[in-house]
């Protein structure tokens, strides 16, 4: 036999539906210089959820987008050209300082006290590259 179903009659107003879109979406913006990464990246994301997504290349392009995507979350790599990760989240927080944040690396160990002052202070999350897909859409 299928599965039960268990039907709910809700009566809700227009606010309360704004509400629920809002928090059903999220703008993410992923910065990435290997052009391949950030495109899986937001593929996944996209197929896997309801969130817009927006890519860029490196940090200062990420700036770029950032102030005309108005990201909730910025998933970014940190060793980049022109701009790192860190570089780009802390010219972001000077304008808005509730970005979420999630760094990604191959070489955590190199970054480990700047992410424990990420994490500390800005509740940042880490992925370690390589990572799947579930460990992604975990942290969304």
């Amino acid at each position: 036999m299928g599965g039960a179903y268990l039907l709910l009659k809700c009566n809700l107003d227009d606010e309360s539906l704004s509400v629920i879109a809002r928090v059903a979406t999220m703008k993410i913006l992923v910065v990435d210089d290997n052009k391949k990464i950030a495109s899986m990246i937001r593929y996944a994301i996209e197929t896997e959820t309801h969130h817009t997504v927006r890519t860029a290349l490196d940090g200062l392009d990420g700036y770029s987008v950032f102030l005309h995507f108005n990201p909730e979350l910025i998933i970014t790599d940190i060793n980049m050209p022109r701009k790192n990760g860190f570089e780009l989240m802390r010219q972001v927080r000077m304008y808005n300082p509730m970005v979420r944040t999630i760094y990604m690396s191959a070489d955590q160990e190199r970054f480990k006290s700047l992410l424990e002052l990420e994490e500390e202070k800005y509740h940042a999350d880490f992925l370690g590259k390589p990572f799947s897909l579930s460990e992604l859409i975990g942290l969304l």
